[in-house]
C-alpha cells in the first residue's frame, strides 16, 4: 500500500502515526514546501518573544521519519494531483503514485495586497523562516506595527513587546479579538495590554506602506502616517488549496469532507488547517484552523486511510492566548446571533474577570473566559461531547462550583475514550507553555 501525505505538520504527522499502527509495512511519503523538520507552530510567538529556542519548538524528534519508516520529501511543493491516475506532481517535476492520498497542506497567511506591501520589513507570520526572518530584523528595529487584532496579530504584538520593542497595533474593528470574543472581554482585554505598554488603535486600516527598499512608516486610512522598521501582518489564513485545480476535488471554503474525513474523491483525505467539517457547535461546515483540531483529525484520516472505520465528530472553535499575565480562552460558539441561544454571565472589572456560557437548550456550546480559566478544559468537553447539561446548568457559572460534578455527565460518553489525547489538549488549554 502506498500512502501519499502532502503536508508535514500537525494533521500530517499524526495520520502517519495512525497508519504506521495499522500498517506496519506500507509506504508512506509526506512532501512538505518546508525544508526542515517537525515542529509546534503554536510556539513561534514564544520563540521571537525569546522564551524558547529552536530546539524547544520541535515537535517530533529528528529521528522521527526513520523510526517510522517514513520517506520525508522537504523542501518540495506539489504542483498538482491526478486523480484518474493516483499521482501527484511536484515541484521538482517528478511524479508520485499513490493508494491512499492525505491532503493536509493547511493555510498560508493572508496578504494586504496593498502600495508597499513588498518592501523589506513587511512579514507575514506563519511559519519558521517567517520567525527567522524576524529575528533577523530585531537588532534594527525599534517601532513595531501589529496590522490586524486577532489572536495570531496579539500574540506577535506580546511577543515583540517583550522583547522591549513600542508595538501599535492597527485593527480595522473597533476591538481587539473582534472574530472570538465579545465586547465585555474585549474591553477588558484592550485595557489591560495598553496598561503594559502597547498601544491599540482601532477603526483604522493600512492605506499604504511607506520607505525606500525597506519599510519606514505607514499611511492609514483616515490619511494619518506612524513611523515603523517591523509591520506584521496578521490578517488571517486561507487555506491551501491553490494546486488542487482541476482535480475535482470538491472545495468550499476548504475541502468539504464526510465523517471519515474522506473528501469527495475515494481514497482521497483532508485534516488540518485546509480541512472544511461540522463544527459541533453550529451543526453547520466550518475550517476550525488549529492545533487540537488538526491533530486529532489527522489521527483519524490515518487509521481510516489504513482500512479504519473511525468516525470524527466534528471540529469546535477554540482559541487562547496569554498577554501580560491575563489569560483568554474562547470556546465553540463564543458570539451567538438570535433569540435560539441564551448567554449567562459573570464580570468582574476590577480583577479582571469575565466568564460567559452560551447555552442552546440543555447544551452548552460557547463559553468565554478572562482572568481565570481553570475550567476551560471541562467546559471544553461538556461542548466537544454535547452533553446534556441540565442537572448542572444552573451551577456551571457559579464561582464555588464543583466542576467534579461534571465529570461523571463527560465520562457517560464512551467517545471521551475514543481520543484520549485530544480530551488531554482541551484540558491544558491556555497553558501553551
Amino acid at each position: 500500500m502506498k500512502y501519499v501525505i502532502i503536508g508535514n505538520s500537525a494533521a500530517g504527522v499524526n495520520a502517519a502515526e495512525a497508519i504506521r499502527e495499522k500498517d506496519p509495512s506500507g509506504k508512506i511519503t509526506i512532501v512538505s514546501k518546508e525544508d526542515c523538520g517537525v515542529y509546534s507552530r503554536c510556539l513561534l510567538s514564544y520563540y521571537i518573544a525569546g522564551s524558547i529556542n529552536e530546539e524547544k519548538l520541535l515537535y517530533r524528534y529528528n529521528d522521527f521519519y526513520k523510526k517510522r519508516k517514513i520517506d520525508a520529501l522537504l523542501g518540495l511543493s506539489v504542483e498538482s494531483i491526478n486523480t484518474s491516475k493516483k499521482e501527484i506532481s511536484l515541484s521538482d517535476k517528478k511524479r508520485i503514485e499513490y493508494d491512499k492520498l492525505l491532503i493536509a497542506s493547511g493555510a498560508s497567511a493572508k496578504k494586504l495586497g496593498i502600495k508597499g506591501d513588498d518592501k523589506k520589513g513587511v512579514l507575514c507570520f506563519r511559519d519558521l523562516s517567517d520567525a527567522k526572518a524576524v529575528l533577523s530584523l530585531l537588532d534594527k528595529v525599534r517601532d513595531v506595527a501589529i496590522l490586524g487584532g486577532g489572536p495570531i496579530g496579539m500574540r506577535d504584538g506580546y511577543a515583540l513587546a517583550s522583547r522591549g520593542k513600542k508595538v501599535k497595533v492597527i485593527i480595522k474593528s473597533p476591538r481587539v479579538l473582534s472574530q472570538v470574543i465579545d465586547e465585555t472581554a474585549a474591553d477588558i482585554v484592550g485595557s489591560h495590554i495598553k496598561e503594559n505598554g502597547m498601544e491599540v488603535l482601532t477603526g483604522v486600516a493600512v492605506k499604504e506602506i511607506l520607505g525606500g527598499d525597506s519599510l519606514e512608516g505607514l499611511m492609514l486610512d483616515d490619511s494619518s502616517k506612524i513611523a515603523c522598521e517591523l509591520a506584521i501582518v496578521g490578517k488571517g489564513v486561507s487555506p491551501n488549496t491553490g494546486f488542487l485545480e482541476g482535480s475535482k476535488i470538491k472545495i468550499n471554503k476548504g475541502i468539504c469532507t464526510d465523517n471519515h474525513l474522506m473528501t469527495n474523491i475515494e481514497d482521497i483525505y483532508a485534516a488540518g488547517d485546509v480541512a472544511e467539517t461540522v463544527d459541533i457547535s453550529t451543526g453547520e461546515a466550518a475550517i476550525n484552523a488549529i492545533w487540537p483540531c488538526a491533530v486529532r483529525q489527522g489521527r483519524v484520516a490515518g487509521l481510516n486511510m489504513a482500512g479504519g472505520d473511525t468516525e470524527y465528530g466534528g471540529s469546535m472553535a477554540a482559541n487562547s492566548i496569554d498577554l501580560f499575565a491575563l489569560s483568554v480562552v474562547s470556546l465553540g460558539l463564543s458570539r451567538p446571533k438570535g433569540d435560539r441561544y441564551k448567554e449567562e454571565s459573570s464580570v468582574n472589572l476590577r480583577d479582571k474577570r469575565y466568564r460567559k456560557l452560551v447555552f442552546d437548550g440543555n447544551r452548552l456550546v460557547g463559553a468565554i473566559l478572562v482572568g481565570d480559566i481553570e475550567e476551560a478544559g471541562v467546559y471544553g468537553l461538556l461542548i466537544e461531547k454535547k452533553v446534556d447539561i441540565s442537572d448542572v446548568r444552573s451551577d456551571l457559572l457559579s464561582a464555588g462550583f464543583d466542576f467534579g460534578k461534571a465529570v461523571p455527565l463527560i465520562l457517560n460518553n464512551k467517545e471521551l475514550f475514543v481520543e484520549p489525547e485530544y480530551g488531554q489538549m482541551l484540558n491544558t488549554i491556555g497553558k501553551e507553555r
